[in-house]
């Protein structure tokens, strides 16, 4: 019995060594809890890393809000859609978006953010350290939001603040895809390894950026590793690389899912309250400490 367990141990390790040797045109979506469950993670490409491409998805992906409201799937929770309701009906503008991108622009400086799994940092390390292109990739709007001159540095700088610096192992310089445009005369960019859509999807921001890897390099990646929460994300990409011929491995990430604590509605809402009358922030804690005084 003991024989036949690490006869078993054994030859995972093997095949997870030598993951790199599966087929290029392989297509995969799998879906996991943690990185460790990832053997592309676990034992970083022994050769050929110049072919491959590492992308990884930042919320609910690599970080996370410490303030459970904040939470994606908290959120999207029928509670979270009332709490939503309720801050529509008592903001003082409601229909200025200019006064939106202000209000959220605090909660993005003032609330705090945890690396999901903590270990990430080192796994994407060893990837650099191997020589692998790894890149973020990010729904996320570009230049001025609220109070923040420029979202591209906001990003870069919250994911620094982590130890985890994609400029590292960028395939390509900062680049602005200006065949892109949204309605603000804005675009997608490649900031320091940081793909960031602004209005544009996923898929056609990295399609653009995929075009460019082309130009410059000479060749497009043999197989992009793929890290996403969000499956519709991950089976875009998926069907952008079977049209272009590369192969596919996509991780559907649920590590957040894991993480403790309890959304509670009446701290939720001392939270929606203190930002509709001071149009700052305040953490589970401090709402905690108001809720606590006020009994």
């Amino acid at each position: 019995m003991k024989f036949s367990k690490i006869l078993f141990f054994s030859l995972g390790l093997f095949f997870a060594g030598f993951w790199y040797l599966w087929p290029s045109n392989i297509s995969k979506i799998v879906t996991i809890t943690s990185f460790n469950a990832a053997p592309e993670l676990v034992s970083p490409p022994m050769k050929d890393s110049a072919t491959l491409l590492y992308i990884f998805d930042v919320d609910e992906t690599l970080i996370t809000y410490k303030d459970l409201l904040l939470r994606e799937d908290n959120r999207e929770s029928s509670e979270g859609k009332k709490l939503q309701s309720y801050f529509n009906e008592n903001c003082k503008k409601p229909n200025d978006a200019a006064y939106g991108q202000y209000i959220w622009s605090q909660i993005f400086l003032q609330a705090h953010k945890i690396l999901i799994e903590p270990e990430v940092k080192n796994i994407i390390a060893r990837l650099q350290k191997q020589g692998v292109f790894v890149i973020g990739l990010t729904r996320l709007l570009t230049g001025k939001f609220g109070s923040i001159p420029r979202l591209e540095d906001w990003r870069y700088a919250q994911l620094v603040s982590f130890d985890i610096d994609f400029s590292k192992t960028s395939p390509l310089s900062n680049f602005v895809f200006k065949e892109l445009e949204s309605k603000e005369a804005k675009h997608p960019i490649l900031f320091k390894g940081i793909l960031l859509t602004d209005h544009y999807s996923k898929k056609e921001t990295l399609q653009r950026f995929l075009k460019e890897f082309k130009l410059v390099k000479g060749y497009l990646p043999k197989k992009i590793i793929y890290m996403d929460d969000t499956l519709s994300y991950l089976e875009e990409v998926q069907d952008l690389c079977k049209s272009l011929g590369i192969g596919f491995i996509g991780y559907h990430y649920l590590g957040s899912k894991s993480l403790p604590g309890k959304f509670n509605l009446e701290l939720a809402k001392e939270q929606i309250n203190h930002l509709l009358t001071q149009e700052a922030w305040i953490s589970d804690a401090q709402a905690g400490e108001i809720l606590e005084r006020t009994k």
